[in-house]
């Protein structure tokens, strides 16, 4: 569980600080390469037991207004345990399966259950 939590973390910072510098989210998992240098992106975008993780690209984090209102943008595809590990791009957190179902998504993105 380390392992995810410390992959998703690389992630989300990479995403965000595409987003800070080109003044744009990224569109792919190649725009994100130069943000998480030496690191191997197809390895760290997937969960300890090997499953990738669902990365939502184009998420402008600059458009909402408080980190409460930050859509999840990157979380596991699976439960494990009954919890998945998500992310806003600026934490990682645990989501129970409910509260996951409940979690807020971006506009136009439904998570499969």
């Amino acid at each position: 569980m380390q392992q995810t939590y410390a992959n998703m973390r690389t992630v989300g910072m990479a995403y965000f600080e595409f987003t800070k510098k080109n003044n744009r989210p990224p569109k792919s998992l190649d725009d994100l390469k130069p943000f998480a240098p030496g690191v191997d992106l197809t390895q760290v975008t997937k969960s300890s037991d090997g499953s990738d993780f669902v990365i939502v690209w184009g998420v402008d984090f600059r458009q909402y207004a408080a980190p409460a209102t930050m859509p999840i943008v990157i979380y596991e595809a699976a439960p494990h345990e009954g919890f998945r590990f998500v992310s806003d791009t600026h934490n990682v957190m645990t989501l129970s399966e409910a509260d996951f179902k409940k979690a807020m998504f971006p506009p136009g993105h439904s998570p499969a259950s």
